[in-house]
């Protein structure tokens, strides 16, 4: 397996030769799997992630835009190519895999970004001065389908959703006890 790097003369041969050969085939067995877990990232998860990441780069990149504009002041390309650069740092974005995602899908959308925040200082576009909505861009762009919950909604959705549970189960166990009381006092 290592015979190009032995014809090569890097390695003298004997343990340290073995060893390097077993470091590269672990370093191809990573690469293989790299490219593996590439193909996972077209998965709910992934597709979900790559979504809410779109919202939160496009939310804040509204409030930057509505704040230039409101100013009468526009990014020049390069300072825009760099603010979208920038734009997985946002620290709403948790650390790991979201900001993984977040860069993914700048780097297959950053030309759409730029358009679109570019139609907003052109007088002859009726995007001109108007709000970016965040969900509408990234449901054009298809990183985010029709009715999307990102994963705040849904976390929240069911934290409202054990609450009213709780409230209920207590509600119930109420009116049990409430029931015992007045079934002994007959």
């Amino acid at each position: 397996a290592c015979t190009a790097m032995r014809c090569a003369g890097a390695l003298p041969r004997g343990t340290l030769r073995g060893a390097m050969c077993r470091l590269l085939a672990m370093a191809a067995l990573f690469v293989a799997g790299a490219d593996a877990s590439t193909s996972k990232k077209k998965g709910p998860a992934w597709q979900r992630l790559m979504c809410d990441a779109c919202f939160t780069v496009m939310e804040t990149m509204a409030k930057d835009v509505k704040f230039l504009n409101e100013a009468g002041k526009m990014w020049k390309p390069d300072d825009l190519k760099a603010r979208i650069g920038m734009s997985c740092m946002d620290p709403s974005l948790l650390q790991g895999a979201m900001q993984e995602t977040c860069a993914d899908m700048i780097d297959q959308h950053s030309k759409e970004i730029a358009k679109e925040v570019a139609l907003r200082w052109n007088e002859n576009s009726e995007e001109f001065e108007e709000d970016i909505v965040p969900a509408e861009f990234c449901a054009k762009v298809g990183v985010c389908q029709d009715g999307h919950k990102s994963i705040n909604q849904m976390m929240s959705e069911g934290t409202l959703k054990d609450k009213l549970m709780k409230e209920e189960k207590e509600e119930k166990e109420r009116l049990a006890k409430k029931a015992k009381k007045v079934s002994v006092s007959v």
